[in-house]
């Protein structure tokens, strides 16, 4: 059982590790402070050495038609897309194939900044 930030990011870690060797597709789900985007920036070297497209988020209104003419531009065949709207997984996503990683039970235990610039604390 994850207790705390600390295991659920290894977890997570563990579990693209696992995903790469089996060439999966990868979304990381969380609301923020979780870790996602660092963690996909901490394994870039990794992903990019094995083929994988990296995005930080999608926007929330494609179909699934245009996120595969979307991959298709890109000249992505693997991929790991970190999401905060679990809406996604029932339109942009639904017609893909994924792992998926719930980061979204635990925050950065100290603070963190939002892309928005808010700041976060945890007590």
């Amino acid at each position: 059982m994850i207790t705390n930030f600390y295991e659920q990011y290894d977890f997570a870690k563990e579990t693209i590790l696992e995903a790469i060797k089996k060439e999966n597709n990868v979304i990381l789900f969380g609301m923020g402070c979780n870790g996602k985007y660092h963690l996909m920036n901490e394994m870039k070297d990794v992903l990019e050495e094995n083929g994988y497209f990296c995005l930080g988020c999608t926007s929330y209104d494609w179909s699934p038609d245009y996120w595969e003419k979307y991959l298709k531009k890109s000249k992505a065949k693997k991929w790991i897309i970190g999401t905060n709207w679990l809406g996604q997984l029932s339109t942009t996503f639904c017609e893909s194939v994924y792992i998926l990683i719930n980061m979204d039970k635990f925050r950065h235990p100290k603070y963190t900044y939002l892309r928005s610039g808010r700041v976060l604390y945890d007590d």
